[in-house]
């Protein structure tokens, strides 16, 4: 996973012993565009499992527009480890794939202040 998304210029946000909470995030930064991708553990009673997700979002006009989309949520680490190069290119194609309109019509928007 951390290859192939440094390969693609992502990198992450804080090691992970320095984020607050189990979590894995890189994050990629062009000049319109922020995004994330990433894993949360997801630490239940009797139940611990993984949240693989993708945002993208952009500023405009002191305004945020944000869209999220999880690959896969609350899933074993068996169901990922395997697998984890294919959701990682699933999450490089979903963030490529967002145009702006999508974010504006499908995502979010929260004022900036």
């Amino acid at each position: 996973m951390a290859r192939k998304l440094r390969n693609q210029g992502w990198r992450l946000s804080e090691t992970v012993i320095n984020n607050d909470g189990l979590i894995v995030d890189y994050i990629f930064k062009d000049s319109e565009f922020y995004g994330n991708i990433g894993v949360k553990f997801d630490d239940l009673p009797k139940q611990q499992t993984f949240t693989f997700y993708v945002t993208k979002s952009f500023d405009e006009k002191r305004k945020r527009y944000f869209i999220r989309k999880d690959i896969f949520s609350k899933r074993t680490f068996e169901y990922f480890e395997n697998n984890i190069n294919e959701f990682v290119q699933q999450a490089l194609e979903q963030y490529l794939s967002w145009s702006r309109y999508q974010i504006i019509c499908s995502g979010t928007v929260t004022d900036l202040g």
